[in-house]
């Protein structure tokens, strides 16, 4: 009957010869091929095949420089934290990844109606970051900052972007209360951003929008609805224009400066 040991070993793609072999270098430490070949009574051939694999898996190490080879076994903690590694780096490239699934499949459109729908909306967007960047273009503000609720909003979620470190592009257009705001919040939390302001003639948008990778966020906010786009081709677009409108502004325009 098979233990717990090694089904677990078997979960992660060793053979059952291979659990052999692993498990008996765990429990007698460093041996030579031949050593390992007369104790679990396999040919010599099988078991460098065997300690091959096990060292290409990860699990098993040759010692360097001797002429008689020994083999020892990875302590198992070791190796876990080198698989957990490896799927923390995983987990840093999936954005990058589903950006490139979705350059075959048709634009996804998704809708999010009222404040609670403009949270649901950036949370969607917050777990799909791509290059820990975010493009913003803002709009004016309504004449109660301290109490709109869209507000609320977008400072939670400004927030976790400031946790994780993510940088924000942003553009604003320069109105009373826009920009001291704006300019209050990333000195006063550290925010990695870098926001420019527009004359109010040149740029007042009715709609605030967040692009990164391949989706874009819109949202109106005198009519509190919100869309998500997951298209490149309309991101890129979007993108191009935030340059434009980045040049336009110029570096004499950026918050911090003011």
């Amino acid at each position: 009957m098979i233990s717990g040991i090694e089904f677990s070993l078997s979960q992660i793609g060793l053979t059952e010869a291979e659990i052999s072999v692993y498990l008996h270098l765990i429990q007698s430490g460093p041996k030579s091929g031949y050593q390992i070949a007369k104790d679990t009574k396999r040919t010599k051939s099988t078991v460098y095949f065997l300690l091959e694999n096990l060292r290409e898996k990860g699990l098993v190490l040759k010692s360097p420089g001797t002429r008689k080879q020994t083999f020892t076994a990875k302590d198992p903690q070791e190796f876990l934290q080198e698989k957990r590694n490896e799927l923390e780096r995983f987990e840093r490239e999936l954005p990058k990844l589903r950006a490139l699934e979705q350059r075959e499949q048709k634009p996804t459109i998704l809708y999010f109606d009222g404040y609670e729908g403009y949270a649901q909306a950036l949370e969607y967007l917050t777990e799909r970051i791509v290059d820990n960047t975010i493009h913003a273009l803002f709009t004016y503000t309504p004449d109660k900052i301290l109490t709109d609720a869209r507000l609320k909003v977008v400072t939670h979620y400004f927030s976790v972007w400031g946790e994780d470190d993510v940088v924000v592009r942003g553009i604003s257009p320069y109105d009373e209360q826009a920009v001291p705001w704006l300019r209050s919040l990333i000195q006063k939390n550290l925010y990695p951003w870098k926001v420019r302001s527009l004359p109010m003639d040149v740029y007042a948008p009715l709609v605030v929008k967040f692009v990164t990778g391949y989706i874009t966020l819109i949202h109106a906010r005198n009519k509190g609805q919100t869309i998500i786009i997951e298209n490149e081709d309309l991101a890129q677009a979007e993108l191009q224009n935030f340059e434009i409108l980045w040049e336009k502004a110029g570096e004499e325009s950026d918050l911090l400066q003011g």
